[in-house]
């Protein structure tokens, strides 16, 4: 509970950066000179990344979302968490939103393979405490080789045109 707990004050905390929705606080904010323009962290972090990894997104989106189910031991707290700079990256590398999402919701799930707590209670449950950095280790390779095909899948289906499809 308390990781839980921890996870969504982050999402909720990276989330709300940099956007302002009461009006009374814009403006005062606005009257003490403070810009109220600035980007989200979701944003931010998007607009730095989408030039580094140029066209090839679709193979990195996957370990974006295996990175934040392996942070927060939950696919749909890495969804939560990374889904709006999933959104933004898509976005600026002009990519199907549709393509890139589900490339963020299959990473969060093979992040499962991988995530300290899933592995902590297997281990627990079978008997194999003080191993879980073995089964980690072993788990990895398994783990890159997924992602990969999920990007092999997500470039197939933004090169039929697919996400382009369903554009929103």
């Amino acid at each position: 509970r308390v990781s839980l707990c921890a996870s969504v004050a982050l999402v909720k905390i990276f989330q709300g950066s940099g956007s302002f929705a009461n009006p009374a606080l814009i403006a005062q904010l606005r009257a003490a000179g403070v810009d109220t323009g600035i980007a989200s962290m979701p944003r931010v972090m998007a607009e730095t990344l989408a030039g580094a990894v140029g066209p090839l997104w679709p193979l990195f989106a996957s370990y974006v979302g295996g990175l934040g189910a392996f942070i927060t031991g939950s696919n749909t707290v890495s969804d939560t968490l990374f889904g709006q700079f999933q959104w933004d990256m898509a976005e600026l590398r002009r990519l199907p939103h549709l393509v890139i999402l589900a490339a963020q919701a299959a990473g969060g799930a093979m992040g499962s393979m991988v995530c300290v707590h899933s592995v902590v209670a297997v281990c627990t449950v079978v008997g194999l405490q003080n191993r879980e950095g073995e089964i980690i280790k072993k788990t990895f390779v398994p783990f890159v080789l997924y992602g990969l095909s999920v990007g092999i899948v997500a470039f197939i289906l933004i090169g039929t045109g697919y996400g382009a499809r369903f554009a929103l």
